[in-house]
């Protein structure tokens, strides 16, 4: 009896470790990134390039990703994660944030070193509650025209955190370095952050 339990116990292991596996190797990463990600280590990457339009005009693109395995359900991570009114108090580089339910839109003043400038973001997201996917629009302002989603998937006793955006517009006086380093930084620190409070380390 206690070694068929022991049998019985190693394949419901092995068997969960299988299905997060199995759903994590979906993600758009590289091998070596996926298994940080097995462990809890959430990965960003954003790649910035540059083109001159037919009219001689300088634009950049952007795509960006990034994903987290957080170790709490999905249930208890969800609340803290997309409690958007208290990202002042918990993010440093946030000075304020606001959300309108009504309108579904998230108002926030960013300070970044590496960009130099204090400016604010207001796009439109809703309010998250429960696992799905939800799409993101920057329809004014800096990086005005930036679609993404946000996919959360409970994956075992664990929540499964992916987001992704692509961006093509006017050149915005940055370099391709410096926006690139902006935009993983911000996301880098700020999910850091988030998954901190909510008892993900």
């Amino acid at each position: 009896m206690i070694k068929f339990f022991s049998i019985f116990l190693f394949l419901i292991i092995n068997l969960t470790a299988f299905s997060t596996s199995l759903e994590i190797d979906k993600l758009p990463f590289p091998q070596n990134a996926l298994m940080k990600i097995k462990k809890h280590e959430i990965i960003t990457d954003s790649v910035v390039t540059d083109y001159e339009t037919k009219d001689k005009e300088k634009h950049q693109t952007m795509n960006f990703k990034s994903a987290g395995l957080h170790k709490k359900t999905c249930a208890e991570s969800i609340p803290r994660i997309f409690n958007y009114e208290s990202y002042q108090e918990k993010i440093e580089m946030i000075t304020h944030s606001s959300y309108d339910d009504a309108l579904g839109r998230i108002s926030i003043i960013l300070t970044a070193p590496i960009i130099k400038n204090r400016f604010g973001l207001n796009f439109k997201i809703p309010r998250i509650t429960q696992p799905g996917s939800y799409d993101f629009l920057f329809d004014r302002g800096f990086l005005s025209g930036l679609k993404g989603t946000i996919t959360v998937t409970p994956v075992n006793q664990h929540c499964l955190y992916f987001a992704k955006a692509s961006w093509d517009g006017p050149h915005t006086g940055y370099s391709n370095l410096i926006l690139s380093l902006f935009s993983k930084t911000a996301m880098s620190l700020s999910t850091n952050k988030l998954f901190r409070i909510s008892g993900s380390h």
